[in-house]
């Protein structure tokens, strides 16, 4: 896969390995956080398999980005890659914003805040 390969980079003076860990540390990583944000964001759900469907979910999600990152690391290297997260973000905070919104107002003891 040469999208994993890093070619002609060199690190303290040493050159890489072919297949670096650089992408399968930030991939495990991406989905470590959308996993615990996909399970924190659906604690209002008393059914704890729903709310592991829901942490799939965001993995998924997670990776679908993750792979549509890799044409604006081709075509615009750093910067695209710095565009891509902005957009990210803004997409985060809107779904966000949409599930506190459609969870609707709470009452009183009607569970957790």
């Amino acid at each position: 896969m040469r999208i994993s390969q890093h070619v002609g980079f060199t690190r303290y003076g040493e050159a890489l390995a072919d297949n670096s860990l650089d992408l399968v540390l930030g991939l495990g990583a991406g989905i470590a956080i959308a996993a615990g944000f996909g399970w924190r964001r659906s604690r209002a759900l008393e059914n704890d398999w729903q709310r592991g469907v829901i942490a799939m979910l965001s993995v998924v999600g997670a990776l679908i980005m993750a792979f549509l990152a890799v044409p604006f690391w081709h075509f615009f290297r750093f910067i695209g890659l710095v565009f891509w997260t902005l957009v990210c973000l803004a997409l985060g905070f809107a779904g966000s914003t949409w599930a506190v919104r459609g969870g609707g107002k709470r009452e009183a003891g009607s569970g957790p805040e």
